[in-house]
């Protein structure tokens, strides 16, 4: 009586305690072996218990392989899941652990029939482990039995195993199209977002499989899993791209035929009904079925030729979904688009407001791409980015790269949001690189807007700044960046010309004072009038150099930027003055 009330206030104790005792001790591997021989079930489970602490913590225990193999018949389901897991990491481990594990594929086999699924999917998960090309067949059995299981857990189990079969045999092709191909008519959303990476990683262009489950993949795309999510777009946007116009090169060119229409006035034309042959389909494009289509003569009535160009009329009540969430036809613009394709616009820029930053990248990126140039869009793509951008500072440098793709592109995108991008003091250098490629994208095709400033105003004044920066060399790349803006804006020629004439004077810095000299090479011949004061400056420092003394010259390209200036610009530096410095130049050569 006294043993069993001290076992039971024991178990209260560890019950208050939780697991944490697992992983704060430590246990001899010999102690866990000897816990996994017992016959109590619950002295295996506080032995799988301590081993899965252990693997978590980074430690190799599959010199307890074979211990652990023997008790996958047992008959407690919480051990054996355990059981499971364990064998799940170390089925592939090494030879010894792939012989052991086939030992026992008897004991799989029987327990993908087990009523509890869990246990069925992690039968699965291990016959899938094990990279031995004598029992593919077996493995594919397998996939194909649980492929039918009244479990979504399960079934999802098989399409994870579908990639692992295909790696290591590329010949089961066309028997795993088939398992993919049903898995994506699956109804339910846990199985379809595995089915759909199974697709991604086995057959990506095998489109034939897509085309029945196009519509049911849009309007399930907001219920799949997040990451589900990311593959689908992946696999839509490719989809897209080869099954559609694009939209933007549609407008352009209803544009210019819009402009290509003269203005008239309207002439209608009488007793003129023409008869054509036009094709009539009887099913949808992407039903399970063939198409059927026949041809009907159609009488074309007296037309009125319009005074004014042509507009497309948009399309009516496209994509409606029961209970499925779409943007409006506004958001996505009004261009002359194919119903599928309005259809997975629609449904895909809702998802811009997900928490999971994977899926805002992909939305944007598959909008981008694939989706049609309108202020709208384009707002709420940069609102997204932005977003996405200030929530997390380890997302910074993979949000940063899509923003500076699209801003080459778009830069109008992003300019509302110009200040965000801006540099910061604890910015590391990769992402200050980024950054500055984004504002000098915005600023270099900005227009200005007499109400505000223009952006390039904002970025050059910026970038005065970070030519103080302590890493010298982000403080060059400005130094280019604002060069490059300059030489785009006329207005900012001036300006800029004399910021770096002050900063070459003012810095002791061979970075600074070969991005200066580059940056005055290349803006000054794009300039009308030159002075010459700037080249005399640099010819006073070149002269500095030839005689020893520190100038900051000691590059080869400020060297060559400033020989070239003295020569453009010989009139303003002197008649009296080129020919010594030539003379100079010349003298010194071999060591120059």
């Amino acid at each position: 009586m006294t043993t069993s009330v001290a076992t039971a206030m024991q178990n209260k104790v560890n019950a208050l305690q939780g697991e944490a005792h697992f992983f704060e001790d430590s246990l001899s591997p010999a102690k866990v072996k000897e816990y996994l021989a017992r016959t109590k079930e619950s002295d295996k489970l506080k032995g799988m218990k301590w081993l899965l602490a252990m693997v978590s913590k980074g430690k190799d225990m599959s010199e307890l392989f074979s211990d652990v193999v023997k008790n996958v018949v047992v008959k407690s389901v919480e051990v054996k899941k355990m059981v499971y897991i364990f064998l799940v990491h170390y089925a592939d481990a090494s030879p010894t652990c792939r012989e052991l594990a086939l030992l026992s594929i008897n004991s799989f086999q029987k327990d993908l029939a087990a009523s509890n699924q869990l246990i069925r999917a992690l039968a699965l998960r291990v016959m899938t482990s094990i990279r031995v090309p004598d029992i593919i067949q077996i493995q594919l059995l397998a996939v194909r039995k649980c492929a039918s299981d009244n479990s979504p857990y399960v079934r999802k189990c098989a399409a994870t195993a579908i990639p692992k079969i295909y790696a290591l045999d590329k010949e089961q092709g066309p028997e795993l199209h088939r398992i993919i191909e049903k898995l994506l008519k699956d109804g339910s959303t846990m199985v379809l977002g595995s089915a759909v990476a199974a697709f991604a990683e086995v057959c990506p262009k095998m489109y034939a499989l897509i085309h029945p489950v196009f519509r049911k993949l849009c309007h399930l795309l907001a219920d799949i899993d997040e990451w589900g999510q990311i593959i689908l777009l992946n696999v839509l946007a490719f989809y897209v791209r080869n099954h559609f116009t694009d939209p933007n090169r549609m407008k352009a060119k209803l544009s210019s035929d819009r402009n290509s229409v003269p203005i008239s006035t309207p002439t209608v034309q009488t007793n003129q009904v023409k008869r054509t042959k036009r094709r009539v389909l009887k099913k949808a494009f992407y039903s399970d079925e063939e198409d059927e289509s026949v041809s009907e003569d159609e009488e074309i009535p007296p037309t009125v030729t319009p005074a004014v160009p042509f507009k497309s009329s948009t399309f009516n009540g496209i994509g409606q979904s029961e209970g499925g969430i779409m943007a409006s036809e506004q958001d996505i613009g009004s261009a002359n688009l194919d119903e599928d394709h309005r259809l997975v616009l629609r449904v895909s820029l809702p998802l811009l407001k997900s928490r999971n930053c994977g899926v805002v990248l992909a939305v944007c990126a598959f909008h981008f791409n694939c989706g049609t140039i309108t202020d709208a869009v384009e707002q709420q793509l940069a609102k997204a980015l932005v977003r996405i951008l200030k929530s997390k500072r380890e997302l910074q440098f993979s949000v940063l790269g899509a923003i500076r793709s699209m801003s080459a592109q778009r830069p109008k995108m992003f300019e509302p949001y110009l200040k965000d991008f801006f540099v910061k003091g604890t910015d590391p250098l990769f992402v200050s690189s980024i950054k500055l490629d984004i504002l000098c994208n915005i600023a270099t095709s900005s227009k200005w807007d007499m109400a505000t400033p223009p952006s390039w105003s904002v970025v050059l004044s910026e970038f005065q700044s970070y030519t103080r920066h302590g890493n010298k060399k982000f403080a060059s790349r400005s130094i280019r960046s604002a060069t490059q803006i300059a030489a785009v804006h006329a207005d900012a020629l001036a300006p800029t010309i004399h910021a770096l004439a002050t900063i070459m004077l003012s810095s002791s810095d061979n970075y600074v004072i070969e991005a200066s000299i580059e940056g005055l090479c290349h803006l000054l011949r794009r300039r009308e009038q030159c002075d010459g004061r700037e080249v005399v400056i640099i010819a006073q420092k070149l002269a500095n150099s030839l005689n020893g003394k520190k100038s900051g010259f000691e590059s080869e390209r400020a060297k060559a930027c400033a020989v070239y200036l003295i020569g453009e610009f010989f009139e303003e530096v002197g008649v009296d003055v080129v020919p010594d410095l030539v003379r100079m130049l010349a003298k010194k050569f071999h060591s120059f």
